[in-house]
């Protein structure tokens, strides 16, 4: 209960995911009580309750004010209400949100095992809905009205549709899970190999598919005249058949294999095969968080710019303090880039300014700014600069899907943009890379 408690305090501090989260629940209350006829009602022992408070409470105490360091921290949790409610009801000058469409196919990209099973756990398998069904199916549905009227709306709320999902393909997949019976070992073991290979194919398929970049038709050519089309085109069109073949070939297969097979040994081997194909896809596509930054900054999940190389910018910038002054933070820098990332990076340096307009008639010691230098300019004749990427920023050409899809599926690779920035220094300041003097 203490634990439960902890973790519910954390909750209560993550701002505006929380409000969007307890109202997934409460869509999930709603309609397990117009479906049971009875307003659903949850029991818990008094000292079991008393143990929980504790818990929230030191969980506010701890994470939310540091403490009593900073008991502004509580105001905060309070301030989620109005921050989820504004973004609701915001003005239609405000930035938009992610694309619901774009939504979507990130829920489908990133938790396909998830997805997958889930429909077959919500079908029930001819059994009545139970009252946990009917309250996940509540929450999911919650969830989904939320995001789709939510102009704001942002990739993370997908996170609180992933657990009823989860649940879902939970429920599925526990009948399939247990050891077969002696006399389906050898189909469901069989099956599953197979189907495992067929899909790792059909991944192998369609990663191939992304390196045909020349695919014409010509004017006039039907698809039945297949030799009147180029190399390239054919290579294209059987690899697509394929990808479209293999998934019809597994369920017909299952079908089948599960007409002419008494018990559920035929589904239990394509669950196997197909399961352990998809947790593959899962921790692969896990693995891609921590990815480089032009990948990242392709990511659905992403919204806005991806920080770049804002390290090796930072690194530049100490370095240069410490050969200047002795020390990290101490660099007397000016900076002309008005963004949070850059007020961020520099929230150590108590002698760097913001600075709008040009310099004149000063030299600081740094300037950042993302002008390239040239002609008789200030820069040019007593700074020397270093370019780097502060941040990425994906160009789609105003898509909501990346244009290559298919490669962009299986590599991450996408178009970004960088935005360049430019650190410059004063070369007067570096006795030690003066060339010493000959005898």
């Amino acid at each position: 209960s203490f634990l439960a408690g902890l973790f519910a305090g954390m909750v209560l501090l993550s701002g505006p995911s929380f409000i969007f989260g307890i109202l997934t629940i409460l869509g999930g209350w709603a309609l397990l009580a117009f479906v049971s006829g009875d307003s659903p009602s949850l029991e818990i022992e008094r000292k079991h309750l008393l143990t929980g408070l504790a818990g929230v409470g030191f969980s506010l105490f701890i994470f939310g004010t540091l403490l009593m360091r900073y008991p502004q921290g509580l105001a905060a949790m309070f301030q989620a209400i109005p921050d989820y409610f504004g973004g609701i009801f915001r003005s239609s000058t405000a930035e938009a949100g992610a694309p619901l469409a774009q939504m979507l196919v990130a829920l489908l990209v990133y938790q396909p095992f998830a997805v997958l099973f889930a429909l077959f756990g919500m079908s029930g398998r001819g059994d009545e809905p139970q009252n946990a069904s009917i309250f996940l199916l509540g929450s999911l549905a919650a969830g989904l009205l939320l995001i789709s009227i939510d102009p704001s709306r942002q990739v993370w709320m997908l996170l609180w549709l992933i657990v009823p999902l989860w649940l879902f393909a939970g429920k599925a997949l526990a009948p399939f899970l247990s050891l077969p019976k002696q006399e389906d070992r050898l189909l469901v073991f069989g099956e599953a190999a197979f189907f495992l290979v067929i899909l790792l194919y059909w991944w192998f398929n369609l990663s191939k598919m992304t390196t045909v970049f020349a695919f014409n038709i010509p004017a006039g050519v039907s698809l039945w005249d297949f030799n009147a089309l180029d190399g390239s085109t054919k290579v294209y069109l059987v690899r697509m058949l394929v990808t479209i073949v293999i998934p019809l070939l597994i369920v017909l297969i299952t079908a089948l294999a599960a007409r002419v097979w008494e018990g559920s040994g035929a589904i239990q081997g394509t669950f196997w095969g197909a399961g352990a194909f998809l947790a593959f896809y899962l921790l692969m596509t896990t693995w891609n968080f921590t990815a480089q930054p032009t990948e990242l900054a392709g990511e659905l999940w992403m919204q806005g710019p991806s920080p770049g190389y804002a390290q090796e910018l930072m690194d530049a910038i100490e370095e240069t303090s410490l050969q200047i002054t002795g020390t990290k933070y101490e660099l007397n820098l000016v900076y002309q880039i008005d963004s949070p990332l850059v007020h961020w990076l520099l929230r150590d340096f108590p002698n760097a300014s913001y600075v709008a307009v040009p310099l004149e008639n000063q030299l600081p010691d740094a300037v950042l700014n993302r002008e390239t230098g040239s002609g008789e300019d200030l820069l040019s004749q007593f700074y020397l600069g270093e370019r780097v990427t502060l941040q990425l920023s994906r160009n789609w050409g105003g898509r909501t899907l990346p244009p290559d899809f298919d490669r962009w599926l299986v590599y991450r690779e996408t178009i970004v943009e960088n935005d360049w920035v430019t650190l410059w220094r004063r070369s007067d300041l570096f006795p030690l890379y003066s060339p010493e003097p000959s005898e």
